[in-house]
């Protein structure tokens, strides 16, 4: 394998111009392939290098040729060039043929170019490991161009479960839908960038209805269904994970991203889909999470890891619970029930809905428009009783 590539600063003329003089180019990699350098010379101006992967692991390098950078004259786009142009050449130069685009060219320009628009650690590893899902959801060396309806059709239906609940293949459904999406502005990326003159079959296929976590067969559990589940997991790793969502309200994604730093003492600093929140923890809970991180020498690892240690990946969560609800013969029961059983809990106690919505990262319009039967129960009680003798 070749050594990795130090990115250098050589984006502008005043930037190349405090580089020492050097054969070796000095370069910024635009991708796992491609990287444009900067060969600074004694006497300006210097000039464009490209290097790119060969199919062996090794690499290649090649002058700009009729091109100079923009050190001393002021660009024209033709033959002197500034760095965003020489990097837009070299893309130019050694993208292939229309019909030679593969979808994993395709899946990796797309994890490149969003990884670029973000700092987050952790949205490009999502980035990165949602191009090569969707890469590996086809055949090897799939053209874009040869894509048909039917394969991306069949492929979008791979993801639900033979046999499954509703309500486990409700949230297959959501994902599949995120995975589509994230397949269509691949596609559309490829066709953009190396003006691709094909059929678009992507466009003709449509997301699934009825793709939302919470059903309506979603229900509360008891206590004793609870602590059923509880001991039902396979694992302690997955038995941690059941109680914190019960005994929090949380959404799984929250506490999968949620690091031993972000604890404190009855403060628990959650990240997801409504932004960044701090929820209160009752006595128990707060107990049972600092038991977790007693010890722990490094603040960034998992609050809750999976197995091995990591960050729980979605599709290992989602088996490891559904393993614990079919041993507890639990039904109509997902990672959601716990979140819902957990609300429905603080609304009987009477804590105002803004209160709940706050706690559980959402709003207060969702609680009453998800619960209003449930509500709407409570207001007779509440309400429905004369108040003048």
């Amino acid at each position: 394998m070749p050594r990795q590539i130090e990115d250098q600063k050589i984006g502008t003329p005043t930037q190349r111009a405090r580089l020492k003089p050097r054969r070796a180019p000095y370069y910024r990699r635009l991708s796992d392939g491609i990287a444009v350098g900067y060969r600074r010379t004694a006497t300006l101006p210097g000039s464009w290098i490209i290097r790119n992967r060969t199919d062996d692991g090794g690499y290649s390098e090649r002058k700009l040729e009729g091109t100079v950078p923009d050190d001393v004259i002021n660009a024209n786009g033709i033959d002197i060039l500034t760095f965003d142009q020489a990097c837009a050449a070299a893309r130019g130069t050694l993208a292939p043929a229309a019909e030679e685009v593969t979808l994993l060219q395709a899946s990796e320009e797309w994890r490149d170019a969003k990884q670029a628009e973000t700092d987050s650690a952790i949205a490009r590893t999502k980035l990165k490991n949602s191009a090569g899902r969707i890469a590996k959801g086809f055949p090897t060396g799939q053209m874009l161009h040869k894509l048909t309806v039917k394969q991306i059709r069949e492929w979008r239906d791979g993801h639900l479960i033979e046999g499954a609940d509703e309500d486990r293949n409700r949230a297959r459904r959501a994902t599949a839908n995120r995975e589509l999406a994230a397949l269509k502005a691949i596609c559309n990326l490829a066709v953009k960038t190396h003006r691709l003159d094909i059929p678009k079959p992507w466009d003709d296929v449509s997301k699934f209805g009825r793709a939302e976590a919470f059903g309506k067969r979603v229900r509360v559990l008891d206590q004793v269904e609870r602590k059923a589940w509880i001991a039902a997991a396979p694992d302690n790793f997955t038995r941690n994970m059941i109680f914190a969502l019960l005994t929090t309200g949380c959404r799984s994604g929250e506490l999968v991203t949620a690091r031993g730093r972000d604890l404190s003492g009855r403060r628990l600093t959650v990240s997801g889909k409504t932004g960044t929140r701090t929820l209160i923890l009752s006595p128990d809970t707060a107990a049972f999470f600092a038991g977790l991180v007693e010890g722990r020498n490094d603040p960034d690892a998992p609050l809750l890891p999976a197995p091995h240690g990591e960050r729980w990946k979605e599709d290992l969560l989602i088996d490891s619970i559904a393993r614990a609800t079919i041993k507890a013969k639990l039904t109509d029961v997902t990672a959601y029930a716990a979140r819902h059983t957990y609300i429905t809990d603080h609304l009987a106690k009477g804590v105002p809905v803004v209160a709940v919505a706050k706690q559980c990262g959402t709003s207060a319009e969702m609680i009453e428009r998800t619960y209003a039967n449930f509500i709407a129960t409570d207001l007779e009680i509440w309400f429905g009783a004369e108040v003048a003798g």
